[in-house]
């Protein structure tokens, strides 16, 4: 924050930014203001070109964005699907919504983190308000 610099140099939907975008949704619905659904629109349309890779939404690289930082998500993207859907995007609001039922069902619960196929990559889960 003092410097400038990216301190982080990759993007993604869950832990760390999960809450900027619903927030976005969430203003422009409350608020009514276009620049808010401007904003996530534009955001929008960047995820689905470089993260999303249905049903599977993996961090990318900003300077390389076509290449994939991790080989796993986390359990904060679950939001992802419900912003799909207000955004009236259904067909990968299912398809993801879809993967994390099968990774629940194969878990009998959602974990922390897991890998692209459905391997629990980090099982614990820490205690939070909105889960």
């Amino acid at each position: 924050i003092h410097s400038g610099d990216w301190i982080r140099r990759d993007s993604g939907v869950g832990a760390g930014i999960d809450s900027y975008y619903e927030y976005l949704m969430k203003a422009y619905i409350l608020l009514g203001d276009d620049t808010y659904l401007e904003r996530f629109n534009a955001h929008y349309t960047s995820i689905m070109k470089y993260i999303s890779q249905p049903p599977l939404l993996l961090n990318v690289h900003m300077q390389n964005p076509t290449v994939s930082v991790r080989s796993w998500m986390d359990s904060l993207l679950a939001f992802f699907p419900g912003l799909q859907v207000l955004r009236g995007d259904l067909k990968p609001a299912i398809e993801t919504h879809e993967m994390l039922y099968q990774v629940t069902r194969q878990h009998r619960f959602l974990p922390e983190a897991f890998t692209t196929d459905f391997s629990v990559h980090w099982a614990q889960h820490p205690l939070r308000s909105e889960e």
